[in-house]
């Protein structure tokens, strides 16, 4: 795999806003549960973006002069480059450890949990948002690109219509234990605006 270089923290509201300020972005999605919603203090702009839809997350990536990580570069990094099950290596996790939330209400600042941080600094790779990543949903990864770049065709997700769906990485702050592990992946339509999902920049 090409080396690439992958944001430490999932976007922020702040970092989001700064773009809808200097007309690269549309506008977050207001209300409730979207944390762009919420009052723009200090606290809350360090909040990650959610309730975002892919084409703002691509707006946001070009501006920065980015992208969004393809599913291969997203595990590489999820797994410290290292075939371990979690970003911090093998040590087991429990709910209100290394950054796992297990049915919290709502995400939490980016980067406070400094023990789920990846070997290379890389943090709120499990527990906090799911991140959408560049690749169209594949059910089977045995058919991706074996050099890591992002696959395009068709999605496999078996409902009509969807064969723009991508694929997403990563437990959020309400999924439980199970789900949390770096393998975890999903199909979901990039349209959607979920208070579950956010995303990362990659170049």
């Amino acid at each position: 795999m090409p080396a690439f270089e992958l944001s430490r923290s999932e976007v922020t509201v702040g970092q989001y806003l700064a773009c809808v300020e200097a007309g690269a972005c549309p506008p977050p999605v207001g209300g409730d549960p979207c944390t762009a919603a919420r009052p723009r203090n200090a606290w809350n702009l360090q909040l990650p973006l959610n309730c975002v839809s892919r084409a703002k997350m691509l707006a946001f990536a070009e501006w920065v002069g980015g992208r969004l990580p393809t599913e291969a570069e997203w595990e590489f990094a999820a797994r410290s480059a290292a075939p371990q099950p979690w970003p911090w290596g093998d040590a087991p996790a429990e709910c209100g450890t290394h950054g796992i939330m297990c049915g919290a209400d709502a995400p939490r600042q980016v980067c406070q949990a400094p023990e789920g941080f990846s070997a290379q600094g890389v943090c709120d790779l499990v527990g906090n948002l799911s991140e959408l990543v560049a690749d169209r949903y594949l059910a089977d990864l045995t058919r991706a690109p074996v050099d890591g770049s992002a696959y395009t065709g068709p999605a496999e997700v078996g409902v009509a219509g969807a064969e723009h769906w991508h694929a997403y990485r990563g437990g959020n702050f309400f999924s439980g234990l199970e789900y949390q592990r770096v393998t975890l992946r999903g199909p979901t339509d990039p349209d959607d605006e979920s208070r579950a999902m956010g995303f990362r920049v990659a170049r």
